[in-house]
């Protein structure tokens, strides 16, 4: 059970930082709320595609870090070994794994947002690498 709580403070963590970003982005960008208008259905204002993306995103880290706790679950259950500062070794790695090639990309194709890509990462990798086994076996 700690697993999965601790998955849904991941979530929510990880939700946050997505949010600031996000937040970042659209004080950056001045005109991104006049193209937003520009590319959504008439009868659909930026503010409430805003207000949707805000209210949306929590749950949606909460859905990201509940499955997050159960894989950790399975994992831990069957190689509990600790490694890399983590408790699990293996979730870590695999963590790392998964954002290593989106990173990658992101740094190939799109050399304006490598340096949020890389702020996103590296909170993914803390939080669901780190954070995750930490508050899984906090018991």
């Amino acid at each position: 059970m700690m697993d999965i709580l601790g998955g849904v403070l991941c979530g929510l963590i990880m939700s946050t930082v997505f949010l600031g970003v996000l937040v970042y982005v659209l004080i950056k960008n001045k005109d991104a709320y006049e193209r937003l208008t520009n590319v959504l259905p008439s009868g659909f204002s930026a503010t409430l595609a805003l207000l949707l993306i805000v209210f949306g995103i929590p749950p949606f880290g909460i859905m990201l870090g509940i499955i997050a706790g159960l894989i950790y679950h399975a994992i831990d259950a069957a190689a509990p070994d600790p490694g890399l500062g983590s408790s699990n070794f293996v979730v870590t790695v695999a963590v790392i794994c998964v954002t290593a090639p989106s990173l990658i990309v992101l740094l190939v194709t799109r050399r304006s947002l490598a340096r949020l890509g890389l702020v996103l990462g590296l909170a993914f990798v803390g939080i669901f690498g780190w954070l995750l086994p930490f508050l899984g076996d906090w018991r």
